[in-house]
């Protein structure tokens, strides 16, 4: 319209000529102008037409009166063929552009059907890309590729386009100068659900718009279901539901209208809607609620995502942990809970036990505990018993139940669970907390289940009345897992294992001293079922020769296999074989592989001399670890929290640990994978297996097996040397560290150096080559074989440091230690302006008893040194119960971090925690001392009180002690105990040790990656210098530098540590309020 009016202006201002110049200008860009344009001259020239024909042309006198209608073509106002005429008034050139326009058309519309213009695009960002090159080092990150990245890539390189559902084969993306996802790779199988995880800004977002095709990626590609998400992008959407977190969903629309809209955008036939709605809806038990709106919803986005019958689905969705939320005292009064230990019995369930009477005592329930677990539900009576705060005490350090468990035969049947709903309605229990395994937990959820029914059942008999039916209509259950075969899904950990392990790692370092003396060979049976945790941990922590689990079944010819090993490991010195097999091992082919075979084997083959130990029962006994304490205190305070948030409608949960967070998962998904794991392996789906026990699981054979192979004796032609030290104060751990790393440089095709004596051996030049069996059983050894030393580099040292990389040819260098291995780190990385010789990739291993580096949740040593405390608190303890109305002060190290003394007091039923990060005074204390003069009256008659070494400069151990006494007289007496040196000591716990060879591994791939990439190259990039670090459940590389803002040198402390949200369940579960 625009240019219709331009046009009838420009003809009255310029004349007929420009005019048509512009129209034909209009024509050739605007297609709807040009249509339009035709329409109307076929119009006016047919109008035109029609009003000559009153004109009598043959009369020669009109061709001159009217030339309009009568003159020759030129003269005329109409022409008689306007399809062919070119001239002003024809339409021949109008219709040449519009056929030209519609070629245009036609090809724009190929071009974009086959996502050519993403192409160009993409083409461009590569090239803008390859322009960057040069700036490389400034736009490296710090995080290198750990093993598993590795591996998943040499996996996808080897892959099939269409080998799965989802491949990622070099994926990166650009934002101008901002690397936003750098090549990443990774494949997703059939039947596999696949997230990310990560803080905002990590490229989560990025990567499934790529993923989709909603946004181009700069280089690699995608491919769904064999199809380029890019060229083929049509086949490739067939097979993908796509929902986000956010703005998917219109909220005023009733489920069940939005799923109809849905179903027919993806093109579901309309005589199909409805059933293929309903059957989804029916899917995740949403019938009672399809007609709400949907904004009230929170699942119907995962249930839109399954896109109806699409094979791919991607979901972005945010998970929220519950621990350290604020617990209100009395807030759930009233409230009536049970709660019981089934099955198997697990060192760390009175630990759990004790959290969750205490806190629930605290927010103001009734606790009743069912002893004899099922079997004491259905016999009722004297089983089932209301607890009190002192039913708890002083239980926290003995394994097994304090409440007993037993398996019944009863509860399977109706008529059992029916005597238990009885029982449990006469109390008014409604609330339930099992501990227990996956059968026990099952158990739960049919209970649940047929709850209704039951009631129904006992209220027809008249054996309850219409109140207790009324009030009793429904049961919660809330699940803590305890077994030390860690053989359920759904949490990184259960109660138990840990304790196991430490059982497991005390029998072999025993039987290593008699083997080592006559040479033998021990087959070690551990537990496990048909769960091959224990195995594969005690082997990566006790450096086993040979493995045998039932997720991972050695090939057929297993016999020589096994020999070979053996025989290898003999020639090369070692007078001691382990093999450790789990009690549920198979072959490839699932035949079961028990320890008589093995010693037939070793002893046919190799006339080896070859003794069998069933450690048996002995797994299960002795008292809980710290890890184990712990875990039964925090899952049980959580267990009891999510137990009084549940109303008639919550699903039956499990309270598990991920990564270092108390969450909580449906029961019944967690079953059905702990299920469909044996599922698996009678399917002989070894891979499936592995895949979902789980994250750490895998791990831990991967590493098992990196470890365990063959190893290469010279190094490869690139020859990176990496150096390895020790500096700060010795912890346990330090040498699993260093083994793990040395043999790790070896298997890669490094040359490993130690240095000794920490930077003044740095300084003096005592560096010396590793070689394989240098490092031979040192994960089983505290303290530090080469040296650590607190000292720091100085500008004395400095340029003698730098002199003796140079002179050994130092490519990277792996610092093992606390505060000041990170202090060294960072002043070496400051001075690489004025050494080049520090211009080198270097990685700190944060290791020291204090937990008080930056960058890290955990560091290698600290749990040994909590089991060592916790060791001797028990000891103090018990000297206390018999001394009766003693007070004990008992200081731990630590400098002024207090890990070591809240986590020591919570492991250790202690009563109360100094720190430094927790400012006290007088008043406080004297408060403390109307409360010990509260407990002396009943229960324990004592008092434990852990403190820092550095909690206060004037508030010290015999200040305080001097304080009791005098205040405490005629009430109690008071002593000291300064732990000492003895904290540092001890051989590793299990955790450290498998904690230091994950550690020590990662860190050589990590510089490894960097010195690949970089070579020749002087780095001066901060991403070059990092600490490596556990933050969540993922392993973190933080540059040095960054971390200054997180680090209060004056202190040597993190400015921020996780377990300061645990001091408050600390003064709960030790009754602060009277």
């Amino acid at each position: 319209m625009i240019g219709a009016v331009a046009v009838s202006i420009v003809e009255k201002a310029s004349g007929r000529d420009t005019a048509n110049t512009l129209s034909i200008i209009w024509s050739l860009f605007f297609p709807t102008y040009n249509l339009s344009l035709c329409f109307s001259k076929a119009y006016t020239n047919e109008h035109t037409r029609e009003a000559c024909t009153i004109v009598d042309c043959s009369i020669e006198e009109m061709h001159k009166i009217a030339k309009e209608c009568c003159g020759n073509n030129d003269e005329r106002l109409y022409i008689d063929n306007m399809l062919l005429n070119t001239g002003k008034m024809g339409m021949a050139l109008m219709v040449v552009f519009l056929l030209l326009h519609s070629i245009i058309f036609w090809f724009a519309i190929a071009a974009s059907e086959a996502n050519f213009v993403r192409i160009i695009k993409r083409w461009l960002q590569k090239d803008a890309k390859a322009n960057r090159k040069i700036a490389s080092i400034e736009t490296f990150e710090s995080c290198c590729e750990d093993t598993d990245v590795l591996m998943e890539k040499e996996k996808v390189s080897k892959m099939k386009n269409s080998d799965s559902l989802v491949v990622a084969r070099n994926l990166e993306k650009w934002y101008g100068k901002l690397n936003a996802v750098k090549k990443i790779n990774f494949h997703v199988a059939k039947g596999e659900c696949f997230g990310l995880l990560g803080v905002n800004g990590a490229g989560k977002t990025t990567t499934f718009q790529m993923l989709t095709g909603e946004s181009v990626s700069c280089a690699g590609d995608v491919y769904i279901h064999g199809f380029n998400i890019q060229t083929e992008w049509r086949k490739a959407y067939d097979h993908i539901g796509y929902c986000p977190q956010f703005d998917a969903i219109i909220g005023e629309m009733t489920g069940q209208e939005t799923l109809q809209l849905f179903a027919r955008l993806r093109g579901i036939r309309e005589c199909d809607v409805t059933r293929v709605t309903d059957s989804m809806i029916h899917a995740v038990a949403l019938d009672k609620y399809k007609n709400n709106l949907i904004k009230t919803y929170s699942e119907l986005p995962d249930l839109l995502a399954s896109d109806f019958d699409s094979e791919i689905q991607f979901q972005i969705k945010s998970v929220n942990g519950h621990e350290g939320s604020v617990m209100k005292k009395g807030k759930y009064k009233g409230q009536i809970m049970g709660l019981f230990t089934s099955g198997g019995d697990a060192p760390g369930m009175n630990s759990a036990v004790r959290a969750i009477v205490r806190v629930g005592l605290y927010l103001g329930a009734r606790v009743f505990c069912i002893h004899e677990g099922y079997q004491g539900m259905v016999d009722g009576g004297k089983f089932i018993r209301e607890a009190t705060w002192e039913t708890v005490s002083d239980i926290i350090q003995k394994g097994g139940t304090l409440i007993g468990s037993a398996r019944c035969k009863d509860f399977r049947e109706r008529s059992g669970r029916l005597k238990a709903a009885q029982n449990l309605i006469q109390h008014g229990i409604t609330s339930l907390v099992c501990i227990g395994g996956d059968g026990s937990l099952t158990g739960a959820n049919t209970f649940r289940n047929e709850w209704p029914g039951l009631v129904t059942e006992l209220l027809n008999a008249k054996v309850i009345s219409k109140e207790d039916a009324e009030k009793c209509k429904s049961i919660q259950i809330v699940g803590i897992v305890g077994s030390i075969d860690n053989d359920f899904c759904g949490t990184d950990m259960t109660i138990g294992t840990d304790t196991a392990l430490h059982r497991i790692t005390e029998a072999v370092d025993s039987v290593r001293s008699t083997a080592h003396s006559h040479q033998r060979c021990f087959v070690i049976e551990v537990m496990g079922r048909n769960c091959g945790y224990l195995a594969v941990a005690a082997s990566l922590a006790l450096d086993a020769d040979f493995c045998f689990i039932p997720e991972w079944p050695p090939p057929t010819h297993w016999q020589d296999v096994l020999c070979k090993k053996l025989k290898q490991m003999r020639e090369d010195g070692n007078r001691v074989n382990i093999v450790i097999v789990a009690e549920g091992a198979i072959d490839h082919n699932g035949s079961a592989i028990t320890s008589n075979m093995i010693q037939d084997v070793i002893k046919k083959n190799m006339k080896y001399d070859t003794r069998i130990t069933i450690l048996g029962h002995i797994q299960r006994g002795g008292s809980p670890s710290v890890f184990d304490r712990l875990l039964g205190c925090r899952m049980g305070a959580e267990a009891t929290i999510a137990l009084m948030e549940m109303n008639d409608e919550s699903e039956p949960c499990v309270v598990s640990i991920d990564g270092n967070q108390m969450v909580r998962i449906p029961l019944m998904k967690c079953v059905q994978r702990t299920k469909a794991v044996k599922t698996a392996m009678d399917k002989k789906d070894w891979a499936m297996a592995l895949r979902l026990r789980g994250r750490s699981f895998r791990r831990n054979v991967e590493m098992y097996r990196t470890l365990s192979k063959i190893r290469r004796h010279e190094a490869a032609s690139e020859g990176f040397n990496i150096a390895i030290m020790n500096v700060g104060s010795p912890c346990a751990g330090c040498n699993a560290a260093v083994m793990s790393c040395v043999r790790t440089a070896i298997l890669q095709g490094c040359i490993p150096y130690c240095i000794y004596n920490s930077n003044e051996g740095l300084a003096s030049g005592q560096i010396q080559r590793m070689e394989w069996n240098d490092v031979a059983l040192w994960s089983a050894e505290g303290g530090s074989f080469l040296g650590s030393q607190p000292a720091l580099p100085n500008d004395d040292t400095l340029p003698l440091m730098a002199k003796n990389l140079l002179r050994f040819n130092i490519n990277s260098l792996i610092i093992i230690g606390g505060f000041n291995a990170y202090h060294t780190c960072l002043i070496f990385a400051q001075n690489r302006a004025k050494f080049p010789p520090f211009r080198i990739p270097m990685c700190v291993i944060p290791s020291t008893i204090n937990n008080n580096v930056p960058g890290t949740a955990f560091t290698i040593g600290a749990d040994t040194s909590l089991n060592e405390i916790c060791k001797m608190i028990d000891k103090i303890k018990q000297s206390a119960t018999g001394s009766k109305r003693r007070v004990f002060v008992i200081e731990t190290m630590g400098n002024y971090c207090g890990y070591l003394a809240t986590l020591s007091a919570m492991a250790s039923g202690a009563d109360a925690a100094y720190i430094y990060e927790e400012i006290f005074n007088v008043h406080e204390l004297i408060n403390d001392i109307r409360v010990i003069a509260e407990k002396m009256k009943t229960g324990a008659q004592r008092y434990l009180i852990v403190r820092n070494e550095k909690a206060s400069e004037n508030y010290t151990s015999e200040f305080i002690r001097q304080l009791f006494t005098e205040e405490g007289k005629g009430i109690f007496t008071t002593r000291t105990n300064v732990l000492g040196h003895t904290q540092q000591g001890g051989n590793p716990s299990p955790f450290d040790r498998l904690f230091a060879a994950k550690m020590g591994a990662r860190a050589v791939v990590h510089l490894l990656g960097q010195m690949k990439e970089f070579k020749k190259t002087n780095l001066c990039h901060p991403g070059t210098a990092t600490l490596q670090g556990l933050i969540g459940k993922y392993v973190c590389l933080t540059p040095v530098e960054e971390l200054m803002k997180d680090a209060d040198f004056a202190h040597r402390l993190p400015v921020e540590q996780w377990w300061m949200k645990l001091r408050p369940l600390l003064r709960i579960l030790a009754k602060h309020d009277f």
